[in-house]
């Protein structure tokens, strides 16, 4: 069952931004958790006081990493992780609107739209995983900003909007 995405936290407020080559979206999937789970986050980074604030967790591990090009109309996969993949596709170009869902075990768990903005990560809240919660942050930069332990290109495949991945096809 897709569980939509009710709860969007945003940390300031949007301002507009017009999707250019030189920008992606840099996805990261984390567990969220208050025992049991290695805290991929320094306190020094401010995400992880807004993390703290908004979803009461104390620590959070990162289940992986990838980015979406913005720079295309096509679907795009994204496999953050082994466990999950998520289907990345333009909602409404002219607003700059994207759509996402989010898999596991090739069933959707999370879905919903939003439109990026530079500087803002957007914070999204999943289901509950392994005695905690999944949490999606996205965040728009500049594809030289992009740290290169994220920059995987063969976790990205385009492919056609109707199609699915490989691992679905089984």
């Amino acid at each position: 069952m897709l569980i939509r995405a009710a709860t969007l936290f945003l940390l300031l407020a949007w301002s507009e931004v017009q999707a250019g080559s030189n920008e992606a979206i840099l996805v990261r999937l984390y567990h969220a958790q208050n025992e049991g789970v290695k805290d991929d986050l320094r306190d020094d980074e401010p995400i992880k006081k807004s993390l703290i604030e908004i979803l009461g967790y104390l620590r959070y591990h990162q289940l992986g990493s990838s980015y979406a090009r913005l720079d295309t109309s096509e679907a795009q996969w994204l496999l953050p992780s082994s466990a999950f993949f998520l289907q990345f596709t333009v909602s409404d170009p002219a607003t700059s609107a994207y759509r996402f869902e989010l898999y596991q075990d090739k069933q959707p768990i999370l879905g919903g739209e939003f439109i990026p903005k530079p500087k803002i990560p957007l914070i999204i809240t999943g289901p509950m995983y392994d005695r905690g919660k999944l949490v999606m942050v996205m965040t728009i930069c500049l594809k030289k900003d992009i740290p290169a332990e994220h920059l995987r290109p063969t976790e990205v495949m385009k492919v056609k909007a109707e199609t699915r991945p490989a691992a679905e096809k089984e």
